[in-house]
């Protein structure tokens, strides 16, 4: 780290930060950095999205094995949402293929009004399944696989259907 004396100070100084070495200590920094990312899923800031990462959950899990419940099931939750997120853009296009390309002469408004509408409620469905994940309503996998399933098989069925 570099401290500026002054504004037109060309020159900076090297800061040293100090070191403090605690021998009783047994943690490793990795335990304190992903108790830090765990409390504050608890704390209710991870209900928006997926917060964590693959590896910072998989590295939990393995330096916690008994996880509680709750946390459990936040972390599955967070776990598979992970693994959905990607899909999530193949299940959008399914959903509006067949409203893009509907035959006959109906008007522009009514293949982007509806596709836009049912991606809105696929993001709604999404959001109110990940939150039922998180609190242990329902298992994590289904929390986040069960719209991509449903809006998924829609969507095909529906482009199927295209003639």
């Amino acid at each position: 780290e570099s401290l500026f004396r002054g504004a037109k100070d060309g020159e900076p100084m090297l800061a040293t930060a100090p070191e403090l070495e605690v021998v009783e200590a047994t943690e490793s920094p990795e335990l304190f950095r992903s108790e830090i990312r765990i409390n504050g899923l608890r704390r209710g800031r991870g209900l928006r999205r997926p917060d964590l990462t693959l590896r910072e959950i998989d590295e939990y899990r393995r330096i916690h094995p008994n996880v509680p419940s709750d946390l459990r099931a936040t972390l599955d939750t967070q776990w598979h949402a992970r693994w959905a997120a990607p899909w999530t853009c193949l299940v959008v296009v399914l959903i509006a293929v067949p409203f893009g390309v509907a035959p006959g002469r109906r008007n522009l408004f009514y293949g982007v009004a509806g596709s836009i509408g049912l991606a809105f409620v696929y993001f709604v469905l999404q959001r109110l399944g990940f939150a039922m994940g998180q609190s242990g309503e329902v298992p994590g996998w289904a929390a986040a696989w069960a719209p991509n399933a449903m809006f998924g098989l829609a969507g095909a069925w529906m482009t199927s259907r295209i003639r």
